[in-house]
Parts: structure tokens; sequence; C-alpha cells
């Protein structure tokens, strides 16, 4: 099976938006299942007088997904994030979107090759270029349809069903690269 790179992809007019509640940080540091009493809440960036919406919004560190984009994953049934409700400002609240949050991880990454740095908390803040380890690949049994790797949690990594069924669906604000291992 095939995996790709799941990568934000800017649509004509679409803003950025920020993550205005710090209990999203939660997300970053965490692998376990979250629940919060409160929905967080995005918004566009000020700065941007786009204002368009796609099925993928690009929030910072964060990719959040239109209801469209989550029904795709109950109703095929993928497996390895956890879809956090919250809203969106952008002249309005709105909701329907969520936050993808990994649950599945696994120890993939060639910190080397990748050019990772600043490795803290058991965790990468920044990779050059993604490359897994083609060995630690090859030994692992990946049983998720979407995962991070657990030492770089900053991309999600997804299984060519999931691209297909997201391709098929139409969904914007969204591209794919496949992954590439080291040498």
């Amino acid at each position: 099976m095939q995996f790709f790179v799941v990568l934000p992809k800017f649509e004509d007019e679409e803003g950025l938006y920020q993550e205005s509640d710090e209990k999203t940080n939660l997300m970053n540091i965490t692998d376990r299942p979250l629940l919060f009493y409160k929905k967080p809440l995005s918004e566009v960036q000020d700065v941007y007088t786009q204002r368009r919406f796609s099925d993928v919004l690009k929030a910072g560190s964060f990719i959040s997904v239109s209801d469209k984009v989550q029904r795709i994953f109950f109703e095929l049934g993928f497996q390895g994030v956890q879809f956090i409700p919250l809203l969106v400002n952008n002249n309005g609240i709105h909701d329907g979107y969520a936050f993808m949050h990994k649950i599945a991880t696994y120890d993939l990454l060639d910190p080397i090759a990748s050019g990772a740095k600043r490795f803290y908390d058991g965790n990468f803040a920044r990779v050059l270029h993604l490359y897994l380890d083609k060995s630690k690949f090859e030994s692992v049994n990946i049983i998720h349809d979407v995962f991070m790797c657990s030492t770089y949690s900053s991309k999600f990594i997804c299984n060519e069903r999931v691209k297909k069924a997201l391709e098929d669906a139409n969904i914007t604000g969204i591209e794919f690269e496949p992954v590439e291992f080291s040498s």
C-alpha cells in the first residue's frame, strides 16, 4: 500500500486561520483522545481580506476539516485521528468544522536525512524535509489509515484509500505528496 503526506493547499481567496483557544496546544503534545467541554475557537486572521472557506482550513500547526471530510472518515471507517469540534469565526461564527487530532503515531522519521531540529519532550520542532526511515517502515505493522510520526507531529500521513476517497469527493484545501524514504 502507498502512503502520502497530507499537505494544506490554499484555495483562491482563502484566509489563514489562527487558534484562539490555548487548549488546542494540548493537541501537539499528546496522542491520547481529548475531550473539551467548550468548543475551541479558530478565526480568520485579521490581516487577511480573503474570507473564503475550503474543506480543509489552515489553522497554524493544525488542520481543521469540514463536516464533509468528517463524514467520509466516519462512513468509510478510517482510523487514526479524532475530530474535535470547533467554532470558526469568519464574518460570523460557523459550526461544522473540527480539528484533526492525531491518535496514531509510529516511530518512522529519519531525523538525520530529514534535517530534524530542536528535539525536546520527545519531539522534533522542525524538519527541513520529511523522510521516513525505510527499515523502520518495513518493520512496522501500520494498522491506521492516518497517522503522524511519533517524533515529529506536524504532518499527517495517510494511505492511498484515504487519498482516493478525499480526491473522489473533490475535497478542497488539501493535496498529497508521496512519502519519501531516506536512502
